[in-house]
């Protein structure tokens, strides 16, 4: 009976764990699922619950991004096409030139940042070579 119990406490866990994903607040998510905002407070607090959360929570958050990526590519072919219409207002075209120029920028000091560090990297495992 304590495994049917245990299987049953695991199982509204993963159902809270999914509606705190989708529910603004603790008690919201605990209503959505039947369970007393209390009860899922008390799990709140366990660090096996908030490990759980939190890997749910960046596996979520992971699928977002990478359907994120896959539209960029629209996303610069759309803003391209406002900035060559010739239908599309002066104030549009200008807007969408200055979001193209800063993801430009901001991708460029990214991949600076990024070259930096890795000069540092190297120069700090070089030095604890020696």
């Amino acid at each position: 009976m304590a495994t049917q119990r245990g299987g049953k406490r695991r199982r509204l866990q993963e159902l809270a764990i999914h509606a705190l994903l989708h529910h603004g607040t603790l008690k919201a998510a605990a209503e959505s699922i039947s369970i007393s905002a209390r009860t899922l407070q008390r799990w709140w607090a366990d660090p096996e619950f908030l490990r759980e959360f939190r890997r749910a929570k960046a596996d979520a958050l992971g699928g977002a991004l990478a359907k994120l990526a896959g539209g960029s590519g629209e996303a610069v072919d759309a803003l391209l096409a406002v900035i060559r219409s010739r239908r599309a207002s002066a104030s549009a075209r200008v807007s969408a030139s200055v979001r193209l120029l800063e993801l430009g920028l901001r991708d460029r000091e990214d991949e600076n940042l990024g070259a930096r560090l890795d000069a540092l990297e190297a120069e700090l495992n070089r030095r604890e070579g020696q």
